[in-house]
């Protein structure tokens, strides 16, 4: 997982913040740094902590460029590492796709960020990024999510990952938290369902980034 430089500028449009938390140990790809720089270590240089004075990456991986420790394909509620803290701004550049309890795993994005905060997505185009994960999207789906949620879209465009116009295009949104709201998994289902496009089989990775063989993902998603 990687941030680009179209995605990091996305993202400086809102920092400085007090607090982010990205979804997933994300490298970045930018001019700026060498390749393969956590954007963790880069955030809490010294140079930088002018940018976020509170900075998480979360991921499954136990390792130095974790911050906290979370399975999203499960309630965080009820995970032991969380403590319940929410977040200015919340990222997820290539993380939620990998989810196999894609509902879950977006609801706890969700959960994290604070009422008034924003929310950035870059998420794969249904149609996109063959065998790369288990879920692909429409611009549609993220309109009728803040629909529902009553969040605020702040940005929205199709746009091709490093230029990969034949089978690359991602889905990137920006959005302002407004309340608690979040659908059921009922709600969720009924009005979600056909905005985008699940691949949990034999064509998916045989292990999601999140720690999930198939198997395991089959059971997340019923």
């Amino acid at each position: 997982m990687g941030i680009t430089d179209y995605n990091f500028q996305r993202m400086l449009k809102y920092l400085p913040v007090d607090s982010l938390c990205e979804l997933g140990d994300q490298w970045l790809f930018i001019s700026q740094v060498p390749h393969h720089t956590f954007s963790k270590d880069f955030f809490e240089r010294d140079d930088n902590k002018h940018l976020v004075n509170e900075y998480v990456s979360v991921d499954y991986m136990d390792r130095p460029s974790v911050s906290l420790r979370l399975d999203l394909n499960k309630d965080i509620h009820e995970q032991s590492s969380y403590d319940g803290a929410k977040y200015d701004l919340v990222t997820d550049f290539g993380t939620l796709e990998h989810c196999g309890n894609y509902y879950q795993a977006l609801k706890n994005a969700y959960d994290l960020c604070k009422v008034g905060g924003v929310m950035i997505f870059s998420t794969p185009k249904v149609n996109n990024w063959p065998g790369h994960c288990f879920h692909t999207f429409t611009k549609e789906f993220f309109i009728k999510l803040c629909e529902i949620t009553n969040m605020e879209i702040l940005f929205i465009e199709e746009f091709p990952a490093c230029g990969n116009v034949t089978d690359g295009w991602e889905i990137c949104v920006e959005t302002k938290k407004t309340n608690n709201k979040f659908p059921t998994k009922e709600e969720f289902d009924k009005q979600l369902r056909e905005l985008y496009s699940s691949i949990i089989d034999e064509h998916a990775p045989g292990r999601s980034q999140m720690g999930l063989t198939e198997k395991e993902a089959k059971e997340y998603a019923e």
